[in-house]
């Protein structure tokens, strides 16, 4: 973050403090990421954060601006070109609602656009990475039962089919997210299975809706619907935003409005 004032001083005197003797190498750049000079490779790099970079090569009179996205994305490139590792810090702050001046709504569209597009490149980098430490690895004799380990949690986690318990270890959730996809690639091998089966014996639509509706629903447990179903009981309580607020954050949403959604989703 760019120091204006004491306070913002002091609470970088405060995070330098929270890190020394630590192993960390504290470099603060608050513009122009990519043309940071680093002159060795790290296992690991932490970049905090990447709303304060966007905001200071916005609104900065030394910042990129309208360029700011493609700015930041090549550091972003840089930096993962001289680490095994690289963490990025950010925000979420788009689920508010509330409507905001243009400087305000160009700074969330471009720190939306960021997310996409860093997360997108990361999950790409971190697939083959991972894999290729899984065969180089040759020596590890527990590689493949934490292979294993990693589809049955995500499989228990995404979808109703049951599967072995196994135990939720740091290395084993990192296969998990890996093999998530493999849920949603068996939802739509049923449902393509369930369109050919009624495109062939000419199913009445409303027949094959129903199907179609059902199969994701149940083999992935009715875990996204449970979002839709809390949304719904919110926005049909007819109370202030406060209300609405205090429903979405309940463990349960009542049955007549989950009944409702049910009905909507359906048709």
């Amino acid at each position: 973050m760019q120091p204006f004032g004491k306070s913002a001083r002091a609470r970088i005197a405060r995070h330098r403090k929270l890190r020394e003797g630590k192993g960390f190498h504290t470099v603060e750049r608050s513009l122009d990421l990519k043309g940071l000079q680093i002159d060795r490779h790290y296992d690991g790099i932490l970049l905090e954060d990447l709303g304060n970079l966007l905001a200071n090569e916005i609104f900065s009179p030394d910042g990129t601006a309208q360029n700011c996205v493609k700015s930041i994305l090549d550091g972003i490139e840089k930096l993962k070109s001289c680490c095994d590792t690289l963490v990025i810090v950010s925000n979420e702050i788009f689920s508010d609602g509330g409507s905001y001046p243009p400087e305000t709504e160009n700074y969330l569209q471009k720190l939306a656009e960021l997310h996409e597009k860093k997360n997108c490149t990361g999950c790409r980098c971190s697939l083959r990475k991972r894999l290729r430490n899984f065969i180089a690895d040759k020596g590890s004799e527990n590689k493949m039962k934490s292979v294993i380990s990693g589809i049955f949690v995500a499989f228990s986690m995404y979808s109703a089919i049951p599967v072995p318990q196994v135990n939720w270890e740091k290395k084993t959730m990192r296969w998990a997210l890996i093999f998530l996809p493999l849920v949603g690639v068996i939802i739509s091998t049923v449902s393509w299975i369930w369109f050919a089966f009624c495109r062939f014996f000419r199913a009445n639509s409303l027949f094959y809706a129903v199907g179609a509706t059902l199969i994701p629903l149940c083999i992935s447990g009715g875990i996204h619907l449970d979002g839709l179903c809390d949304t719904c009981d919110a926005l049909c309580s007819f109370g202030d935003r406060e209300k609405r607020l205090a429903i979405l954050k309940r463990p349960a949403c009542r049955c007549i409005w989950s009944d409702v959604d049910l009905c909507i989703f359906t048709c």
